[in-house]
């Protein structure tokens, strides 16, 4: 039989922790614990090996990441980067779908952990509240954990993130300095941090070129495809219509496109609609979308870098890290002429 670390730790009934201390001969361990420890191994006749010892110092050379819909190419740009970084810095990944389910989502966590991963990047916004966020700091007790496109306060975890807020402003700033005072909102889900940033750009840039807010122009829809299309028709209806759209991801507003189509308007010659994130597709679009840029591929490097600085102990990362957006104007805007 191949006897393990773990064996060795639960018949000694001490933590592996322990029983590396005494096989690596660092650290402190009493002397009766460790005899104890030495005779098991002699019976056992137990000869440590790499993978052991990667297990022991939480470096299995192997990331976990989460991702909220693999189908959605926002996560595939983060996933692909995460990989191409991971591979450049010798780690494998292991990738799990939650299906922006939460009970899926601790599925996924405990499979990684069986898998003992060195540590779990998530990927994707996050909703407000214990609910959605405790059982992250739960395996941060475990393991190292990295939020991509999202911030957590907590002990070992860490955070890259898109301002929003700012990205949110300057999207709705540029179609106002195109003429546009009637701008709808297609936002994600209301208690996401995501939608509430984005909806705070989007007042904040109003206020600024003193445009009043109109609760009616604020729709909420799910980031899918098909998230806004009844939302369209809606405000399309309105006594006093938008004449640009600004949606809360890029899959929304390509709905919203498809939406204004099949009510046979013109985008952008009835009206402009802009997105957020930058997905690949969007320059391939007819028209190509405008969108708001936050860099998921820079964001996905990143998250493998960090537990790197944190496994090799190469460089203390900070705690939080911000990405700037930048709005990219392409034909699905234009200069409002009436």
């Amino acid at each position: 039989m191949n006897y393990t670390i773990k064996d060795i730790a639960r018949m000694a009934n001490v933590s592996i922790a322990t029983v590396s201390r005494v096989i690596n001969g660092n650290g402190t361990v009493a002397q009766k614990t460790e005899k104890r420890i030495l005779e098991i191994i002699k019976e056992l006749n137990y000869v440590p090996n790499n993978v052991a010892r990667s297990l022991v110092k939480q470096n299995s050379k192997t990331i976990g990441v989460v991702v909220a819909d693999i189908m959605n190419p926002f996560y595939s740009e983060i996933i692909r980067a995460i990989q191409d970084q991971a591979n450049i810095d010798g780690y494998s990944v292991i990738s799990c779908n939650s299906d922006e389910d939460m009970e899926k989502e601790k599925q996924c966590i405990q499979m990684l952990l069986e898998n003992q991963v060195s540590g779990i990047i998530f990927a994707g916004g996050r909703g407000k509240g214990d609910y959605y966020n405790q059982h992250i700091r739960d395996v941060a007790k475990k393991v190292p954990v990295v939020l991509a496109d999202e911030f957590l306060e907590g002990e070992n975890i860490y955070a890259i993130v898109c301002n929003k807020i700012k990205g949110a402003y300057e999207g709705v700033s540029a179609l106002i300095e195109l003429g546009h005072k009637r701008i709808a909102m297609i936002n994600g889900y209301r208690d996401y941090k995501p939608s509430i940033e984005k909806l705070r750009g989007y007042k904040r840039a109003l206020k600024d070129y003193g445009i009043l807010y109109r609760e009616e122009y604020i729709r909420y829809g799910d980031y899918h495809l098909d998230g806004s299309e009844s939302h369209v028709r809606e405000l399309m209806q309105l006594e006093q219509p938008p004449t640009a759209i600004f949606a809360s991801n890029d899959l929304m507003a390509m709905g919203a496109i498809r939406a204004l189509k099949h009510l046979g308007l013109d985008v952008p010659g009835d009206i402009s609609v802009i997105g957020f994130d930058d997905i690949m597709m969007n320059e391939y679009m007819q028209p190509a979308l405008t969108s708001v840029r936050q860099e998921m591929s820079r964001q996905g490097q990143l998250a493998v870098q960090i537990l790197d600085m944190i496994f090799t102990g190469s460089k203390k990362p900070k705690k939080k890290y911000v990405i700037e957006p930048s709005v990219i104007m392409r034909s699905s805007c234009r200069r409002l002429d009436r």
